[in-house]
Protein backbone atom coordinates (compact mmCIF):
# COMPACT_ATOMS: atom_id res chain seq x y z
CA UNK A 1 0.00 0.00 0.00
CA UNK A 2 2.94 2.32 0.62
CA UNK A 3 4.03 1.69 -2.97
CA UNK A 4 0.52 1.76 -4.45
CA UNK A 5 -1.87 3.91 -2.35
CA UNK A 6 -4.74 3.12 -4.73
CA UNK A 7 -4.88 -0.32 -3.10
CA UNK A 8 -5.45 1.07 0.40
CA UNK A 9 -9.20 0.42 0.48
CA UNK A 10 -8.55 -3.12 -0.76
CA UNK A 11 -5.74 -3.95 1.68
CA UNK A 12 -7.83 -6.23 3.89
CA UNK A 13 -8.52 -8.54 0.96
CA UNK A 14 -4.95 -9.52 0.09
CA UNK A 15 -2.12 -10.96 2.17
CA UNK A 16 0.92 -9.60 0.37
CA UNK A 17 2.53 -8.76 -2.93
CA UNK A 18 5.78 -8.97 -4.86
CA UNK A 19 7.17 -5.63 -6.02
CA UNK A 20 9.69 -5.58 -8.87
CA UNK A 21 10.89 -2.02 -9.51
CA UNK A 22 12.80 -3.13 -12.62
CA UNK A 23 9.57 -3.87 -14.50
CA UNK A 24 7.47 -1.31 -16.34
CA UNK A 25 4.75 -0.92 -18.96
CA UNK A 26 4.94 0.90 -22.27
CA UNK A 27 2.66 1.80 -25.14
CA UNK A 28 3.31 -0.84 -27.83
CA UNK A 29 1.86 1.32 -30.59
CA UNK A 30 4.08 4.29 -29.78
CA UNK A 31 7.15 2.06 -29.55
CA UNK A 32 6.41 0.56 -32.97
CA UNK A 33 5.73 3.95 -34.52
CA UNK A 34 9.02 5.29 -33.15
CA UNK A 35 10.89 2.26 -34.47
CA UNK A 36 9.31 2.72 -37.87
CA UNK A 37 10.47 6.35 -38.04
CA UNK A 38 14.01 5.40 -37.02
CA UNK A 39 14.19 2.54 -39.51
CA UNK A 40 12.81 4.61 -42.38
CA UNK A 41 15.52 7.17 -41.67
CA UNK A 42 18.04 4.35 -42.07
CA UNK A 43 16.62 3.43 -45.46
CA UNK A 44 14.39 0.51 -44.51
CA UNK A 45 11.46 0.02 -46.90
CA UNK A 46 8.07 -0.93 -45.43
CA UNK A 47 5.18 -2.64 -47.23
CA UNK A 48 2.51 -2.01 -44.62
CA UNK A 49 -0.91 -3.49 -45.22
CA UNK A 50 0.47 -5.84 -47.87
CA UNK A 51 -0.64 -9.47 -47.42
CA UNK A 52 1.80 -12.32 -47.96
CA UNK A 53 0.39 -14.68 -50.58
CA UNK A 54 3.06 -17.34 -50.42
CA UNK A 55 6.74 -18.27 -50.43
CA UNK A 56 8.75 -19.61 -53.35
CA UNK A 57 11.28 -22.25 -52.33
CA UNK A 58 14.07 -23.64 -54.46
CA UNK A 59 16.16 -26.41 -52.95
CA UNK A 60 17.02 -25.36 -49.39
CA UNK A 61 16.32 -21.65 -49.82
CA UNK A 62 13.40 -19.25 -50.04
CA UNK A 63 13.98 -17.12 -53.12
CA UNK A 64 11.02 -14.75 -52.93
CA UNK A 65 7.88 -13.77 -51.05
CA UNK A 66 4.75 -13.34 -53.16
CA UNK A 67 2.61 -10.25 -52.50
CA UNK A 68 -0.03 -8.25 -54.43
CA UNK A 69 2.62 -5.53 -54.81
CA UNK A 70 4.95 -7.97 -56.55
CA UNK A 71 7.59 -10.46 -55.43
CA UNK A 72 10.02 -9.53 -52.67
CA UNK A 73 13.56 -10.87 -53.03
CA UNK A 74 16.14 -11.04 -50.25
CA UNK A 75 19.13 -13.02 -49.06
CA UNK A 76 17.28 -14.11 -45.92
CA UNK A 77 13.75 -13.99 -44.55
CA UNK A 78 12.27 -13.82 -41.04
CA UNK A 79 8.78 -15.16 -40.40
CA UNK A 80 7.27 -13.17 -37.52
CA UNK A 81 3.57 -13.54 -38.23
CA UNK A 82 2.24 -14.52 -34.83
CA UNK A 83 -0.56 -17.05 -35.20
CA UNK A 84 -0.28 -16.76 -38.99
CA UNK A 85 3.15 -18.38 -38.91
CA UNK A 86 1.69 -21.88 -38.59
CA UNK A 87 -0.36 -21.62 -41.77
CA UNK A 88 2.38 -20.09 -43.92
CA UNK A 89 5.01 -22.51 -42.62
CA UNK A 90 2.70 -25.40 -43.46
CA UNK A 91 2.80 -24.33 -47.12
CA UNK A 92 6.49 -25.30 -47.01
CA UNK A 93 5.76 -28.59 -45.26
CA UNK A 94 6.97 -27.29 -41.89
CA UNK A 95 5.19 -27.78 -38.57
CA UNK A 96 5.16 -24.77 -36.26
CA UNK A 97 3.14 -25.55 -33.10
CA UNK A 98 1.64 -22.09 -32.64
CA UNK A 99 -2.03 -21.75 -31.74
CA UNK A 100 -4.08 -18.60 -31.04
CA UNK A 101 -4.85 -18.01 -27.37
CA UNK A 102 -7.47 -15.27 -27.29
CA UNK A 103 -7.23 -12.52 -24.70
CA UNK A 104 -9.16 -9.35 -23.92
CA UNK A 105 -8.41 -5.87 -22.64
CA UNK A 106 -10.15 -2.64 -21.79
CA UNK A 107 -8.58 0.81 -21.72
CA UNK A 108 -9.82 3.64 -19.50
CA UNK A 109 -8.94 7.31 -19.55
CA UNK A 110 -7.78 8.50 -16.14
CA UNK A 111 -10.17 11.20 -14.81
CA UNK A 112 -9.14 14.79 -15.28
CA UNK A 113 -5.81 13.93 -16.87
CA UNK A 114 -4.24 13.77 -13.42
CA UNK A 115 -0.90 12.16 -12.67
CA UNK A 116 -2.41 9.83 -10.14
CA UNK A 117 -3.51 10.37 -6.59
CA UNK A 118 -4.88 7.97 -4.03
CA UNK A 119 -7.53 6.52 -6.34
CA UNK A 120 -5.52 5.96 -9.51
CA UNK A 121 -2.86 3.23 -9.74
CA UNK A 122 0.68 4.45 -10.32
CA UNK A 123 2.40 1.10 -10.75
CA UNK A 124 1.32 -2.02 -12.61
CA UNK A 125 -0.69 -4.51 -10.58
CA UNK A 126 -1.39 -8.18 -11.30
CA UNK A 127 -4.30 -9.95 -9.64
CA UNK A 128 -2.83 -13.46 -9.44
CA UNK A 129 -6.16 -14.97 -8.42
CA UNK A 130 -8.13 -13.64 -11.37
CA UNK A 131 -5.16 -13.60 -13.79
CA UNK A 132 -5.80 -9.95 -14.65
CA UNK A 133 -3.17 -7.26 -15.19
CA UNK A 134 -3.71 -3.54 -14.51
CA UNK A 135 -1.13 -1.49 -16.42
CA UNK A 136 -0.73 2.28 -16.12
CA UNK A 137 0.19 3.69 -19.55
CA UNK A 138 0.50 7.45 -19.35
CA UNK A 139 -2.95 8.90 -18.70
CA UNK A 140 -4.68 5.59 -19.37
CA UNK A 141 -5.25 2.36 -17.48
CA UNK A 142 -5.17 -0.86 -19.46
CA UNK A 143 -6.74 -3.96 -17.94
CA UNK A 144 -6.00 -7.27 -19.65
CA UNK A 145 -6.58 -10.94 -19.08
CA UNK A 146 -8.63 -14.01 -20.03
CA UNK A 147 -7.64 -16.96 -22.20
CA UNK A 148 -9.88 -18.65 -24.76
CA UNK A 149 -9.20 -21.45 -27.24
CA UNK A 150 -11.52 -20.34 -30.04
CA UNK A 151 -9.33 -20.50 -33.11
CA UNK A 152 -9.12 -17.33 -35.19
CA UNK A 153 -12.31 -15.82 -33.72
CA UNK A 154 -11.54 -12.15 -33.00
CA UNK A 155 -15.05 -11.13 -31.98
CA UNK A 156 -15.26 -9.17 -28.74
CA UNK A 157 -17.36 -10.89 -26.08
CA UNK A 158 -19.50 -8.44 -24.11
CA UNK A 159 -19.48 -10.89 -21.20
CA UNK A 160 -15.68 -10.95 -21.06
CA UNK A 161 -15.44 -7.16 -21.27
CA UNK A 162 -18.02 -6.81 -18.49
CA UNK A 163 -15.92 -9.15 -16.32
CA UNK A 164 -12.86 -6.93 -16.80
CA UNK A 165 -14.88 -3.82 -15.97
CA UNK A 166 -16.24 -5.44 -12.80
CA UNK A 167 -12.78 -6.56 -11.70
CA UNK A 168 -11.46 -3.03 -12.18
CA UNK A 169 -14.33 -1.44 -10.29
CA UNK A 170 -13.73 -3.79 -7.36
CA UNK A 171 -10.04 -2.94 -6.99
CA UNK A 172 -9.82 0.60 -8.44
CA UNK A 173 -13.36 2.04 -8.26
CA UNK A 174 -12.19 5.60 -8.99
CA UNK A 175 -9.72 4.71 -11.74
CA UNK A 176 -11.75 6.18 -14.56
CA UNK A 177 -15.13 6.55 -16.23
CA UNK A 178 -16.39 3.01 -16.80
CA UNK A 179 -19.15 3.97 -19.23
CA UNK A 180 -16.85 4.48 -22.21
CA UNK A 181 -14.09 1.90 -21.95
CA UNK A 182 -12.26 0.90 -25.13
CA UNK A 183 -12.60 -2.89 -25.55
CA UNK A 184 -10.16 -5.05 -27.50
CA UNK A 185 -9.53 -8.72 -28.25
CA UNK A 186 -6.38 -10.25 -29.67
CA UNK A 187 -4.80 -13.61 -30.42
CA UNK A 188 -1.64 -14.54 -28.53
CA UNK A 189 0.60 -16.89 -30.53
CA UNK A 190 1.04 -19.63 -27.93
CA UNK A 191 3.07 -22.86 -28.02
CA UNK A 192 2.42 -26.04 -26.00
CA UNK A 193 5.50 -25.51 -23.82
CA UNK A 194 5.29 -21.73 -23.61
CA UNK A 195 8.61 -21.36 -25.43
CA UNK A 196 8.96 -19.15 -28.51
CA UNK A 197 10.06 -20.54 -31.85
CA UNK A 198 13.30 -18.75 -32.73
CA UNK A 199 15.73 -19.48 -35.53
CA UNK A 200 15.75 -22.09 -38.28
CA UNK A 201 13.60 -25.21 -38.33
CA UNK A 202 14.96 -28.69 -39.06
CA UNK A 203 14.24 -29.48 -42.69
CA UNK A 204 13.37 -25.88 -43.42
CA UNK A 205 15.04 -23.47 -45.82
CA UNK A 206 18.50 -22.41 -44.65
CA UNK A 207 17.72 -18.72 -45.14
CA UNK A 208 14.35 -18.72 -43.35
CA UNK A 209 14.30 -17.89 -39.63
CA UNK A 210 11.29 -17.91 -37.33
CA UNK A 211 10.43 -15.41 -34.60
CA UNK A 212 7.03 -16.37 -33.24
CA UNK A 213 5.17 -18.18 -30.47
CA UNK A 214 5.88 -15.74 -27.63
CA UNK A 215 2.38 -16.04 -26.18
CA UNK A 216 1.49 -13.18 -23.85
CA UNK A 217 5.14 -12.08 -23.64
CA UNK A 218 5.54 -10.77 -27.17
CA UNK A 219 6.38 -7.20 -26.17
CA UNK A 220 8.45 -8.36 -23.21
CA UNK A 221 10.65 -10.63 -25.32
CA UNK A 222 10.58 -8.65 -28.57
CA UNK A 223 13.90 -6.86 -28.35
CA UNK A 224 15.81 -9.83 -26.95
CA UNK A 225 14.40 -12.08 -29.66
CA UNK A 226 15.30 -9.51 -32.31
CA UNK A 227 18.90 -9.45 -31.08
CA UNK A 228 19.15 -13.23 -31.43
CA UNK A 229 17.66 -13.16 -34.92
CA UNK A 230 19.93 -10.29 -36.00
CA UNK A 231 22.96 -12.19 -34.73
CA UNK A 232 21.88 -15.29 -36.64
CA UNK A 233 21.56 -13.29 -39.86
CA UNK A 234 25.18 -12.19 -39.82
CA UNK A 235 27.30 -14.00 -42.44
CA UNK A 236 29.70 -15.36 -39.82
CA UNK A 237 26.93 -16.65 -37.56
CA UNK A 238 26.75 -20.31 -36.60
CA UNK A 239 23.45 -22.18 -37.14
CA UNK A 240 20.98 -20.87 -34.60
CA UNK A 241 17.95 -22.71 -33.24
CA UNK A 242 17.53 -21.35 -29.72
CA UNK A 243 13.80 -21.83 -29.41
CA UNK A 244 13.30 -25.13 -31.17
CA UNK A 245 12.43 -26.88 -27.91
CA UNK A 246 8.96 -25.52 -28.55
CA UNK A 247 8.78 -27.59 -31.72
CA UNK A 248 9.43 -30.90 -30.01
CA UNK A 249 5.95 -31.05 -28.51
Amino acid sequence: VAIEPALAHHASRFHGAVYTPSEAAADCLKVCQSLERLLRALGVRFLLGTPVQGLVRKSDRVVEVLTPAGPVHADAFVMALGTGSRRLAASLGLRVPVYPLKGYSITLDIPGGTEGGANVPRVNVTDAGKKIVFARIGQRLRVAGMAELVGEDRRISEERIAALVTATQEIFPQAGPFENVSPWAGLRPATPKGLPVLGRLPGGPANLLFNTGHGALGFTLAFGSAEHIAAALRPEAKPFAAGLAACSA
